[in-house]
Formats: structure tokens, C-alpha cells, sequence
């Protein structure tokens, strides 16, 4: 006779089972994947696009864990939108959906010696932009001890990309 907490088991283990190879939500890898953060976020963060004025950082400030990071660029690198296709996981240019290749970049964080991410005014419907896995690059930033400038790290479009220097959030 089968007890019930044989039953239990087995339909655990089919459970586990049944996800074994399903991959962690693909955003969150390449939140991982990125060497910048947001400051006061440890974790992946949602923001929403409806609510934010064009031209303004409405993201908090970009960091590098254990440096204080003023103000970045990030010239030549367009922004991508990170998708989950059934063909793969695909990283595609805002470009290709009708947005500008500046459509998310830095700004200056108001009062501030810090910049954030932000969006220029949306040429088309804003809806375009939200529910998306957004990645934007870096191509400089400024080093700051005590508020001051004391380096200034700057990398080639190329090496943005290969060192993974960005950040990733998702919008609503």
C-alpha cells in the first residue's frame, strides 16, 4: 500500500524533474553579468517608464561595488533589449524597434556628481520600451574618492562589450 508521503515524494521529484534544465530567468543572468550596479540595488530592479520625464536619470546611481563612480558616458554603444525567444535568448540594438541608438543612456543625477540611466524623448509609442530587458554600456566613467575626481576610466565601445561593463534593469 502506498503512503502518502510516498505520493508526496514522487510528485516532488516529478516537479523537480520537470524543471531540471530550465534556465534562471535569463534578465537576471545578465544582470549578473554585469561588473556596474545601481546604488541601493543589490538585485535586478523594475522601473517604470510611464511615470519618468525624458532627459532626467529615473534610475539611482550607477556604482561599482567598493568605488564611487561620478559621471559615465557611453558613446558608441547602443542600448539592447535582452529577449527570450524559442530560438534563444537574443540581445537585439533598440534601434531595430524604431527607437534612437542614444534612447537610454546616462544623465547627471540632479545636485549630484553622479549619473543614472535615463531615456530621451520617445519618438514613437513609449509602450515599445516597457516589459523589456534593457542592457546599456559604458565607454567612460569618472573614479571618485571623497566626491572628488581622482581617475578617469575610459574603455573602447569594444571593450565595454567585452568587459561587461553596463548595467541591466528591467522596465514596467
Amino acid at each position: 500500500m502506498i503512503r502518502l508521503t510516498h505520493v508526496i515524494l514522487l510528485v516532488l521529484l516529478a516537479a523537480a524533474a520537470r524543471c531540471q534544465g530550465v534556465p534562471p530567468d535569463f534578465c537576471v543572468s545578465f544582470f549578473d553579468d554585469c561588473v556596474l550596479r545601481f546604488a541601493g540595488q543589490a538585485a535586478l530592479a523594475t522601473f517604470p517608464l510611464a511615470a519618468t520625464v525624458d532627459n532626467v536619470a529615473f534610475t539611482p546611481a550607477i556604482v561599482f561595488p567598493g568605488e564611487q563612480i561620478g559621471i559615465v558616458n557611453s558613446n558608441g554603444v547602443i542600448p539592447q533589449f535582452i529577449e527570450s525567444k524559442p530560438s534563444g535568448i537574443t540581445a537585439t540594438n533598440v534601434t531595430a524597434f524604431g527607437l534612437t541608438p542614444t534612447q537610454f543612456k546616462p544623465f547627471t543625477i540632479v545636485n549630484t556628481t553622479t549619473s543614472g540611466v535615463g531615456h530621451e524623448t520617445f519618438q514613437g509609442a513609449v509602450s515599445v520600451a516597457q516589459r523589456r530587458c534593457v542592457r546599456v554600456y559604458f565607454t567612460s566613467g569618472q573614479i571618485l574618492q571623497g566626491g572628488v575626481v581622482v581617475d578617469n576610466a575610459q574603455f573602447t565601445p569594444e571593450e565595454a562589450v567585452a568587459e561587461n561593463v553596463c548595467v541591466v534593469f528591467r522596465t514596467s
